[in-house]
Formats: C-alpha cells, sequence, structure tokens
C-alpha cells in the first residue's frame, strides 16, 4: 500500500478528522494534536461504548455443556473488534495481506 493511500485512509478514521480538525481549526501541531486524540481515547471513551469497527454479540457461556436448551444455557455479551482501521493499516503495510488476515482471525476469536 503507498504512503499515500495509507494517508488518506487515516485522514478518513474518525481520529484522522479529529487530528485535522485539531491541527486545522486550532492551529496545533501534528504532535500536539495526536497527544489530544490520546487524552481523549483515556479518559472520555466509556469501556461500555463501542467503538468504530466493534459489533456486541451474545454467545453461549463456554462452561455450558452440550445437550441443554440453548435457553437455559448461561449467554454472556462479548464484544469482538472485526476492524481496527488504523491497526491493521499499518500490518497490511509492513507484513501484507496474508498476516493481516492472520491477525484480525486471532482477534475475532
Amino acid at each position: 500500500m503507498t504512503n499515500r493511500k495509507y494517508y488518506r485512509r487515516q485522514i478518513k478514521s474518525s481520529e484522522g478528522e479529529f487530528m485535522y480538525e485539531l491541527q486545522n481549526s486550532y492551529e496545533l501541531s501534528p504532535k500536539v494534536s495526536e497527544q489530544i486524540v490520546v487524552s481523549a481515547k483515556q479518559h472520555l471513551l466509556r469501556s461500555h461504548s463501542l467503538q468504530e469497527g466493534q459489533v456486541e454479540i451474545t454467545v453461549v457461556g463456554v462452561e455450558e455443556k452440550s445437550g441443554k436448551v440453548i435457553e437455559k444455557m448461561e449467554k454472556k455479551k462479548v464484544r469482538l473488534t472485526l476492524d481496527d482501521e488504523l491497526g491493521d493499516i499499518e500490518v497490511l503495510k509492513e507484513f501484507g495481506r496474508r498476516a493481516l488476515r492472520q491477525v484480525r482471525m486471532q482477534r475475532i476469536t
């Protein structure tokens, strides 16, 4: 993936849009803008809210034995990160598509 495509995908993410706004509307440096994004993520995003690329699904608990009626099984809500946009871009850029598939499968399972 070329650097231009990588840069464009970064800009299109929510984080990228926020950093662009900080740099252009408030005339902050890229480094200060990046640190504000990191701080905002740490302090403003709650653990119960889904981030971009995440889904929440209900699954049967691993400790449940087979043979039970599904309605009587203990269920849990889990959060899966299907698309970690910037992290996936880094893996794709550095290691290629095969590594990206492996990383995504490991993250989901």
